[in-house]
C-alpha cells in the first residue's frame, strides 16, 4: 500500500505543508468533495449516476483534521475498488484506514521530517500539526517510520486507548482499555497541556512482558496533551537504528459512526437529494 499511496500523492510532492487531500481526490476522479450538515457517518462515497465521477460528502460539524481523514479514507475506498452498493466489510475498512493514513502522511515526507533525530514525543505533536492529522495518525506514522525501535501509546481517561509500533521492542503487556500502570509517569498528575517529562524505567514490567530476552534499559517519555490525555513514547536507551522501514503493529484510527457509501443506504434523504439532484 505504501507504493500505491506514493504513486497517488507524487504529484503533490512539491507542496510545502499538509497534503491537499481534496485536490488529490480530484486528480483521482472524484467529481466533488462537499461539506454539508448531516449526522450518522464520518464520510460518504457516492456515485449518483454513470455520467460523472463519484462524490464525497463529509459533515461540516466535524473538526478539520477529522474531515481530512474522512476524505482520505473515502479516496482510499475508491482507489481500492470498494465502490458498490454493499456496506464495506471490516477488512475493507481496515484497508481504507491504512491507505488513507498513508495518503495524508506520505512515508518519504514523514521520514524526511523526522530526519535522524532521536525519539521525542513532542515531535509527534509537531508532525500532526505539520500534516494536519490527528495525534493518533501522527503517532502511528512516527512509530512506524522512525529508524529507532519504539512504542507510542495514547492514554485517555487513565486507560490505554491506542498502541502503535513495537517492531524490535519487547511485547507490551497491556491491552487497549487496560488502566495505565501505576509505575508510569502518565498515571501521575502532571500539570497542564504541554508538560513533558522523560525518565529511565526502573522496572521494565511497568509496560512490558517479562522476562526479557536480554538485559536492556528503557526510556519513558510522557507528553501531557490535556488533563485526561497523555502521549507516551517508549524506546530502548542506546538502541541502534533500524536500517529498513517496517510495518507498525498498532491500529489506525477508524472513521467513527456507520460507514455509508451508496445512495439510499442510510444517508439522510435531504443530503442525498441535495447532493445527487441533477
Amino acid at each position: 500500500m505504501e507504493d500505491l499511496a506514493s504513486l497517488a500523492s507524487s504529484a503533490f510532492d512539491h507542496v510545502d505543508g499538509p497534503v491537499p487531500i481534496e485536490e488529490l481526490a480530484g486528480s483521482l476522479g472524484v467529481a466533488q468533495v462537499l461539506t454539508v450538515p448531516f449526522d450518522g457517518a464520518s464520510g460518504v462515497l457516492l456515485r449518483p449516476d454513470g455520467r460523472r465521477g463519484p462524490l464525497i460528502i463529509v459533515p461540516e460539524a466535524h473538526a478539520e483534521r477529522r474531515r481530512r481523514f474522512s476524505i482520505a479514507h473515502e479516496v482510499a475506498h475508491l482507489m481500492l475498488g470498494h465502490l458498490g452498493l454493499a456496506r464495506a466489510t471490516s477488512e475493507e475498512e481496515r484497508q481504507a484506514d491504512r491507505l488513507g493514513a498513508l495518503l495524508l502522511l506520505p512515508p518519504s515526507r514523514v521520514r524526511s521530517a523526522m530526519a535522524d533525530a532521536p525519539p521525542d514525543a513532542r515531535r509527534i505533536e509537531r508532525l500532526g500539526e505539520a500534516f494536519q492529522v490527528s495525534i493518533d495518525a501522527a503517532a502511528r506514522a512516527y512509530a512506524e517510520f522512525h529508524r529507532t525501535p519504539m512504542v507510542a501509546i495514547i492514554a485517555r481517561g487513565g486507560v490505554v486507548d491506542r498502541c502503535y509500533g513495537g517492531f524490535g521492542m519487547p511485547t507490551v503487556r497491556l491491552r487497549i482499555g487496560d488502566a495505565v500502570p501505576a509505575g508510569s509517569g502518565a498515571s501521575r498528575p502532571a500539570g497542564g497541556r504541554g508538560r513533558f517529562r522523560t525518565c529511565t524505567l526502573r522496572d521494565s514490567s511497568t509496560w512490558f512482558k517479562v522476562p526479557l530476552r536480554r538485559p536492556a534499559t528503557f526510556v519513558e517519555q510522557v507528553l501531557r496533551r490535556r488533563p485526561d490525555c497523555s502521549l507516551v513514547v517508549l524506546h530502548e536507551e542506546g538502541a541502534p537504528p533500524l536500517r529498513e522501514a517496517r510495518t507498525g503493529s498498532g491500529r489506525v484510527p477508524r472513521g467513527q459512526g456507520v460507514h455509508l457509501r451508496a445512495v439510499g443506504c442510510q444517508c439522510p434523504d435531504e443530503v442525498v437529494d441535495r447532493v445527487v439532484a441533477p
